[in-house]
């Protein structure tokens, strides 16, 4: 289950109705499917997007791994032995950090993405994360893992017709876009075992997925 960059301008070459792929002045294309694959990784729970790692905090602050995605969930515990409750760690905006102390188990963020730092008012700790990983960045050779090139290939065609015209209406666009993309993580879910498929709220407000 995987893409690569190839898949993708070869559906939206035909979305274009063009009969091949050109062979230049595609650099804006190649771009427009890297925006997409980033927007449609966080677009709903898809698990090959998902992983889990442990890091140290030292004098309360603690480099998060390399490949988290910026602006994106986590999920940060702190689990100590022969304590049977792990310590739950949440996120607060970085002007409202002095507001907590240690025993709060707060955190913020510092850095950019690829070198994510943790800041906390727990002096020392070990840990436990899970993340979104950051998409890889595809081409002819480096696939992404992914169920379909189309959805990438819908989104990526509404900033070529923006690009094109930058007040194009591409209400159709999208719609078709969220629709293709709508369909695949049902696909996805219900491939799962019956316990693990999920309900997901997207932004628009309804559930997709089925449990």
């Amino acid at each position: 289950m995987s893409i690569s960059q190839t898949d993708v301008l070869e559906d939206l070459s035909f979305l274009l109705g063009e009969s091949t792929v050109p062979t230049s002045g595609i650099d804006d294309r190649k771009r427009f499917i890297q925006r997409t694959l980033r927007e449609v990784w966080t677009n709903y729970p898809w698990e090959f997007a998902k992983t889990s790692a442990t890091f140290a905090v030292s004098s309360g602050t603690g480099s998060l791994p390399t490949n988290v995605m910026q602006d994106t969930a986590m999920e940060i515990r702190q689990v100590v032995s022969g304590d049977d409750n792990d310590y739950i760690y949440t996120q607060v905006p970085f002007d409202e950090k002095d507001e907590y102390h240690a025993g709060d188990y707060k955190y913020w963020l510092t850095g950019y993405e690829g070198a994510l730092v943790l800041n906390t008012k727990e002096s020392n700790a070990t840990l436990d994360v899970r993340y979104t990983i950051t998409p890889p960045v595809v081409n002819a050779s480096l696939t992404a893992p992914f169920p379909d090139a189309m959805p990438i290939a819908l989104g990526a065609l509404r900033y070529v017709r923006i690009g094109e015209n930058p007040e194009a209406d591409v209400s159709q666009e999208e719609s078709n876009f969220q629709r293709r993309l709508e369909e695949v993580w049902a696909n996805y879910n219900m491939n799962k075992p019956r316990g693990e498929r999920k309900t997901w709220q997207r932004k628009s407000g309804h559930y997709t997925g089925l449990i």
